[in-house]
């Protein structure tokens, strides 16, 4: 029987990596890459979606490379308390940042890591996406986007905001602004406290991943005005905005918002394309795309960690202008 691309792949620390580990017994550090415990630095804490799958992952790690791979949650300051530990960690493939949209690209723009994510880390997968969902409250008494923008062009209509640098209140504020609508964000500490006062009406809309708003949209508690996608989500009667007669907002940015992990610069480039095979190995487990299914998350497609780097790169520059507008009405959020 062949043995997977990453065995095939398995690397020797090569000298320049091995000098810098430090304290490690010598047949350690010549030995195949990986030789004791990987660790999955999480910025949030656990539970919830980015959590889930990057325990997901680490489990199918473990069986891949036979060795133990273990997450630690690290949560705080936007994600900084995470990436501040990676970042110092040693670069030699034990230490990865499991990742995000919003910690690779919303966090760095808001000015809340005092370093640059394109000079400290490098991607090693892009592995899920998941999409987002325009959610109303029953109450508000609108029936589709049309009827919304018509209310907040007249009205200070409030929507629901889960952190200021997030994608729900990234893709929130973009709405309002295309709309030249008159909402105002009104902050929680999180989407589940944002998505209970919605159903009770507190608020009046707001964007939420599908996997947050699926069952609620089915059992009536919420109504799904449009899918922030290209082409309709299986099994959701939803239109697409473009569908709602709103295209706008497929224009300003590249929504497809995703889940990935990260490595320290400076993690020899063998080892970094030794993880690149494992994760997207993983990715193609039939269980886990089943799981992945249930959760409303998709299975990207595989590229090299330059591909991963280069696609970041082009997003942060994406969405520089949308998180400079977003900080500038941080007022209306505190």
């Amino acid at each position: 029987m062949t043995s997977p691309l990453w065995t095939r792949r398995k690397v020797l620390l090569a000298p320049a990596a091995a000098a810098g580990v430090g304290q490690l017994p010598a047949q350690a550090q010549n030995a195949p890459y990986p030789n004791r415990p990987i660790k999955i630095v999480v910025p949030v804490a656990a539970g919830g979606g980015i959590d889930g799958t990057a325990r997901l992952y680490a489990d199918k790690l473990s069986q891949i490379f036979k060795s133990t791979v273990v997450v630690e949650n690290l949560p705080g300051a936007s994600g900084q308390i995470a990436a501040r530990a990676v970042k110092s960690a040693r670069p030699d493939g034990y230490t990865l940042l499991w990742s995000s949209t919003s910690f690779s690209i919303f966090a760095p723009l808001g000015e809340v890591w005092p370093f640059d994510p394109s000079r400290e880390f490098r991607m090693l997968a892009r592995l899920l996406a998941f999409d987002l969902i325009l959610v109303a409250s029953p109450s508000l008494g609108v029936g589709s986007i049309k009827d919304l923008l018509t209310l907040i062009r007249r009205e200070s209509v409030p929507w629901g905001n889960a952190g200021l640098i997030t994608t729900v209140n990234i893709a929130a504020t973009a709405f309002n602004e295309l709309a030249n609508g008159k909402g105002i964000a009104i902050p929680y500490s999180g989407s589940a406290p944002a998505l209970n006062a919605l159903m009770g009406g507190h608020i009046g809309f707001m964007f939420n991943s599908l996997d947050n708003v699926k069952q609620l949209i089915q059992s009536g508690k919420l109504l799904g005005l449009a899918s922030l996608t290209n082409e309709r989500l299986a099994g959701m009667n939803i239109p697409t905005m473009a569908e709602a007669g709103f295209p706008e907002m497929m224009a300003a940015a590249s929504w497809e918002l995703w889940y990935g992990a990260q490595a320290p610069i400076g993690v020899p480039s063998q080892i970094v394309e030794t993880l690149n095979h494992a994760l997207y190995d993983a990715s193609t487990d039939p269980r886990l795309r089943e799981t992945f299914d249930k959760m409303g998350l998709r299975v990207l497609p595989r590229m090299s960690p330059e591909e991963a780097d280069k696609t970041v790169n082009t997003e942060i520059e994406q969405f520089r202008p949308i998180i400079k507008r977003v900080l500038a009405g941080r007022a209306k959020t505190s």
